[in-house]
């Protein structure tokens, strides 16, 4: 496979929100789709994620075996993705720079 790729329902702070992650070289995108209600939690405006960016060089600290997490923007972030995908966005998180 090649870069850029998109992996649909992936999950995002501890599995509260659902969206795409998509891997190019250099830069992670995070489109949030739907909030994922377990229990009834209250938010604001601006607590919602929005669609999140990140290079390359400022993701730090990134690993990856059941989520991919990472530290970046003075926060940590992790995102699970269907297992099924696991070798193939391991892979492509080499590619485009994200992990080694």
């Amino acid at each position: 496979m090649k870069l850029p790729i998109s992996f649909e329902e992936v999950s995002y702070f501890k599995n509260e929100y659902r969206g795409d992650l998509i891997v190019t070289k250099g830069v992670l995108y995070y489109l949030h789709i739907e909030q994922v209600k377990r229990e009834r939690l209250e938010f604001d405006e601006n607590s919602v994620p929005k669609p999140m960016r990140f290079s390359a060089e400022e993701v730090g600290n990134a690993r990856f075996w059941l989520k991919f997490k990472f530290d970046a923007k003075y926060d940590n972030h992790d995102f699970r993705v269907n297992l099924i995908h696991r070798k193939l966005i391991n892979k492509l998180l080499k590619e485009g720079g994200f992990i080694k």
